[in-house]
């Protein structure tokens, strides 16, 4: 017994230290960091999350948060002393999630210790290719000082090597995977009621998006875009997950707008209860300016649930497409979407195409426990 307790020891995965957007809330990278953290558990690796998602709801119990800069440097220091390896989940939309990679970097590096990256943004984000020299540099640095860097395709894995990331350390997997889809929870009784009152029902997940300089921009949009379907379909519908904080003024800017019948708030859901709302709906909207590789995209259309997002390279085939931020434009995707149901939805189910994704890939990376000494 002690040889096979000894050779499990060997075979398990280092520990690791994962930094990123944990939920809750459940955004598509933050439930990627959480089925890659069961993994690597089921491999014997203890994870531990520190949360770098400024969320206005409750963290998780077992999640850490760090408060300042000082404390983030300290949790990430003290880990890596404990032999720890650094994964960490960022975009560079911000030069804040430049310097907060950048540090933990620097503290691998200082400490001997091991860091590698979960690049969780699309090819044309804003420091990828309009970086200035200072956030530039140091994004170059980050990037060269990674064991290995994961990104969502090609296209992604282009744009970090002309930023400096070395080719062979980079590996396009799809963060998307089964799993994702696997464990669906339940309707809430005020949901299930209005989706059973309205047809056709589309739903959506809104998050403020500061970064786009127009933060409600989604929104804003599902209101005008179903102002417009409303005159078409009577009864339609839309539930709204997510939210972050400002469901209120949502729900008064649809009240404003005289649309408040047609909208229901289910605000912030588990990610089993979210894949129920897409499953029971007609139509997945994803609205979002700057999208990269959407796992909700992919979720709904695992599913059988059509999608209708913003025109975007990196979306599906089967995606429905639509001009960024038109409502008219929108509001025609749906229609014609609308107008193929069911055909569309048995098309989706016996076709898998949204299933393609490499969770098993991506834990073949990450290292193992060193050899335990003779």
């Amino acid at each position: 017994m002690g040889g096979a307790s000894e050779e499990s020891k060997r075979d398990a995965r280092r520990d690791v230290l994962l930094i990123g957007p944990y939920p809750p809330p459940y955004g598509g990278p933050g439930v990627h960091m959480m089925h890659l953290r069961r993994a690597l558990e089921a491999e014997g690796a203890k994870c531990v999350v520190l949360s770098i998602w400024a969320s206005k709801g409750a963290p998780a119990p077992d999640v850490l948060q760090a408060r300042s800069g000082v404390e983030y440097c300290m949790t990430v220091l003290r880990y890596l002393r404990q032999g720890f390896h650094v994964h960490h989940f960022f975009n560079v939309e911000s030069w804040k999630a430049i310097a907060l990679a950048a540090l933990a970097a620097t503290l691998a590096r200082i400490t001997n210790g091991s860091y590698s990256i979960g690049f969780i943004g699309g090819p044309t984000q804003r420091y990828l290719d309009r970086s200035s020299i200072l956030w530039g540099q140091l994004l170059r640095m980050t990037l060269k000082s990674a064991e290995f860097i994961i990104c969502n395709n090609e296209l992604v894995l282009s744009a970090l090597t002309r930023r400096g990331a070395p080719v062979s350390r980079v590996h396009p997997i799809p963060a998307f995977h089964a799993e994702q889809v696997a464990e669906i929870g339940n309707l809430e009784p005020e949901c299930e009621e209005f989706v059973q009152a309205h047809d056709p029902v589309l739903c959506a997940i809104v998050h403020p998006r500061f970064e786009t300089g127009i933060p409600h921009h989604e929104m804003n949009l599902l209101i005008q875009a179903l102002d417009i379907l409303s005159n078409s379909f009577s009864q339609v519908g839309c539930v709204v997950m997510g939210g972050a904080g400002y469901v209120s003024e949502y729900a008064q800017a649809v009240e404003q707008a005289g649309l408040a019948d047609h909208f229901h708030f289910a605000g912030e859901l588990s990610h089993g209860d979210c894949l129920a709302v897409m499953r029971a709906s007609s139509v997945f909207v994803r609205a979002y300016l700057r999208d990269g590789t959407s796992s909700s995209v992919r979720e709904a259309l695992a599913l059988g649930t059509p999608a209708v997002a913003s025109r975007n390279p990196q979306h599906p085939l089967s995606a429905e497409q639509f001009e960024p931020n038109s409502a008219s434009s929108l509001a025609a995707a749906v229609t014609r979407v609308v107008d193929k149901l069911p055909g569309l939805r048995r098309e989706l189910q016996e076709s898998g195409e949204a299933l393609q994704g490499g969770l098993r890939r991506e834990l073949a990376l990450f290292p193992r426990s060193p050899a335990p000494f003779a």
